[in-house]
């Protein structure tokens, strides 16, 4: 049993060197002159990453990986800086990849499934947005009918608390907005609250 924080050279003797196989135990097919003799090397022993001195790469290549592990592993076995820095940005892909892949969107909520409003009056209309710990979000709408620069929204400070204003100019369009969060790992969500756009006179709907 290999034990949490084990070395490379400890992983390799005492778990990898047991996947050894035996020349009838092998599934490949070697070319004319060639068999598992040619490419059975017990004594081989790799580099351990965890052994690389710093002291024994070039400015380059720290220059160009900082403190990446692997990129300088590479750089230094293979001599190519540039094959490094790959394997830096294949490394960066894929962690970017596992958090998208886990990003849950925003949430939006509102304790009113209807807007109501009369026209030339200002109308106030609250909603939440929350996300993941750490995720950044803006929040955008649409459907509003024109002119546009009769509404705004407004967050209340840093909570989820955001209120809309708007201020209808007419009730003879069909009006149908959403309010739409996107996160910073490109999820979103949508809320879509029915509105009722009264072009009340005298005070009577």
């Amino acid at each position: 049993q290999i034990s949490n924080g084990s070395s490379e050279r400890t992983i390799y003797h005492s778990f990898g060197q047991t996947w050894q196989i035996a020349s009838d135990e092998s599934l490949f097919h070697y070319s004319n002159g060639k068999n598992f003799s040619s490419f059975y090397r017990p004594s081989h022993e790799p580099l351990f990453a965890d052994e690389l001195d710093p002291s024994s790469l070039s400015t380059e290549v720290l220059d160009a990986c900082g403190t990446n592990m692997e990129c300088r592993y590479d750089a230094f076995q293979t001599g190519s800086v540039s094959f490094g820095q790959s394997t830096s940005q294949s490394q960066d892909t894929f962690q970017n990849t596992e958090a998208n892949a886990a990003n849950l969107p925003p949430v939006l909520s509102a304790a009113d499934t209807t807007l109501h409003a009369h026209v030339g009056n200002l109308v106030s209309y609250m909603f939440t947005v929350t996300d993941s710990p750490g995720d950044t979000f803006s929040v955008e709408l649409s459907g509003i009918p024109p002119p546009t620069n009769e509404y705004n929204i407004t967050r209340i400070s840093n909570s989820a608390m955001h209120i809309f204003h708007w201020t209808p100019s007419n009730a003879s369009s069909v009006v149908r907005l959403v309010f739409q969060a996107n996160d910073s790992r490109g999820a979103s969500a949508t809320l879509h609250p029915m509105v009722v756009v009264c072009g009340c006179q005298n005070g009577h709907e």
